[in-house]
């Protein structure tokens, strides 16, 4: 009677046990699921955002685009302040996700995509408004050791140069899914990561703080305290 009361007792925590780990798991996915249609909202509202700014910029380039230099620069800032908050939370969507979702790879292209819309359209603010800012293009890949300490040297920079300095990041593993930055790669002829691109310059391999700054500093017109 004890040895089939013990054998019950084995059964019913068996059950118990598959059915916490049953739930724990379809939580997980359902989570996960909101996880990826939240990241997706807020990729979709930096796509108006970002053809907002543009059209903006299509506008009044049609007037005097002078006096309205420092609204649209004001505005670009702003929106790429927020497509770095987006980035973040992709990231961590990425590391928490239980399983690979196909929403992922979408917000990823989104994402890739927006930021190269912003890219192209400083340049033309760049150039109508005079400003004084750096842009830097950061190719990095998973197999890449180098590349994160490529991307701490970048956050430094960013840190304490700010809206100095405009950096976008792909990773090159996109390629495969997004022919956009495809045609980087094979525009700049990237070979070997990390790669930089700074007022499309190529500079392949890990480039030092000192190396950077030296990079950097003569393309301003006003020295900031790191040059």
């Amino acid at each position: 009677m004890e040895r089939k009361l013990s054998t019950n007792r084995y059964i019913a925590a068996f059950f118990i046990t598959l059915i916490v780990f049953s739930l724990g798991f379809i939580i997980g996915i359902f989570v996960d699921k909101l996880r990826a249609n939240y990241v997706t909202s807020v990729l979709d509202q930096q796509k108006v955002e970002s053809d907002s700014l543009q059209l903006q910029y299509l506008y009044l380039i049609t007037q005097n685009i002078t006096e309205n230099c420092p609204a649209i620069k004001s505005i670009l800032n702003s929106n790429l302040k927020s497509l770095e908050k987006s980035l973040g939370r992709l990231t961590n969507y990425k590391d928490r996700a239980l399983y690979k979702l196909e929403e992922f790879d979408l917000n990823r292209r989104q994402y890739a995509l927006e930021e190269i819309k912003y890219w192209t359209l400083s340049d033309k603010i760049k150039l109508s408004c005079n400003e004084d800012f750096v842009r830097v293009l950061f190719f990095f890949t998973a197999d890449c050791d180098e590349c994160d300490s490529q991307g701490f040297i970048l956050d430094y920079y960013k840190k304490v140069l700010q809206d100095k300095l405009l950096i976008f990041s792909f990773d090159s593993r996109l390629a495969e899914q997004e022919p956009l930055v495809k045609t980087l790669l094979f525009q700049f002829n990237i070979t070997q990561y990390p790669a930089l691109i700074i007022e499309n310059k190529k500079f392949e391999g890990l480039k030092e703080k000192e190396d950077i700054k030296n990079i950097i500093c003569p393309y301003y017109k006003e020295k900031s305290e790191i040059c």
